[in-house]
């Protein structure tokens, strides 16, 4: 006879989770003389960070001079970081920032600087400095401005470009709601050009507004107005018109 074994396996299934590694940034106060106030936000890549336990850490070259925690503020419905920042001169060194977002679990290089002032006080919660890893695009620029009438649908006007201070960004262009945004239907944008979207008549029209925003590498945003002008160009004849077809006969000559 044979025998049949029947082996049932418990599966235990486990949860962990695993928890951010904040960077250990730990100074000792004892070893500074003065210090300022700062009150921060923190945003990173355009997004403004809510959670405790993120991190802004204030520095000098590469030694920590302060570091602190956001935390809810309910009067101003956000999360605000404040630090006493270090150091043992009066004023004049060169303050940089580093911030710690939990949800990425990484370190960021903040693009703000300011010099250490002892007793200084930068922000407050009501208006807090932003520290953030990214500077904005400043300003909108496009090459041209001005298409003829008549002329086919898709025809390119001139191309867009950004001004920002971080080298190597690119950018993304779109038509957005604003103030000067009433003839957005009337165009397009490909490729960083502007395009018609419509064949233009001078003689109805011969101004047009858009509004326009450019979209940085780190969603850095700027808008801006533009003014787009339609060039007047000599029509062909389409009839030819005689005030009179008739004349009497015997007429005299001229």
């Amino acid at each position: 006879m044979k025998k049949i074994y029947i082996v049932l396996f418990g599966i235990l299934s486990l949860t962990t989770n695993l928890l951010s590694q904040a960077p250990n940034w730990t100074l000792n106060s004892n070893s500074f003389e003065n210090s300022m106030t700062v009150v921060a936000v923190i945003l990173v890549d355009g997004v403004e960070l809510t959670s405790t336990n993120n991190l802004v850490g204030a520095f000098v070259g590469t030694e920590l001079r302060g570091v602190g925690s956001t935390s809810f503020v309910n009067s101003e419905n956000r999360y605000v970081a404040t630090m006493l920042v270090r150091s043992n001169v009066g004023a004049g060194e060169m303050i940089t920032f580093k911030m710690y977002d939990s949800e990425k679990d990484a370190v960021f290089e903040a693009v703000n600087s300011f010099e250490f002032l002892k007793d200084g006080i930068e922000g407050n919660t009501s208006v807090p400095i932003i520290v953030k890893d990214n500077n904005e695009p400043t300003n909108i620029e496009l090459s041209a401005n001005k298409v003829d009438e008549n002329l086919a649908f898709a025809t390119v006007i001139g191309q867009f470009s950004s001004v920002d201070i971080d080298l190597g960004d690119t950018f993304t262009y779109t038509l957005v709601v604003g103030e000067g945004d009433q003839n957005n239907t009337a165009f397009t944008i490909e490729n960083n050009n502007l395009k018609t979207a419509q064949s233009f008549n001078y003689e109805s029209n011969d101004t047009y507004s858009i509004r326009v925003q450019t979209t940085d590498t780190r969603n850095g945003i700027f808008s801006s107005q533009f003014t787009v002008s339609i060039g007047d160009v000599n029509d062909k004849p389409t009839d030819i018109l005689i005030s009179d077809n008739a004349i009497d006969e015997n007429a005299e000559i001229g």
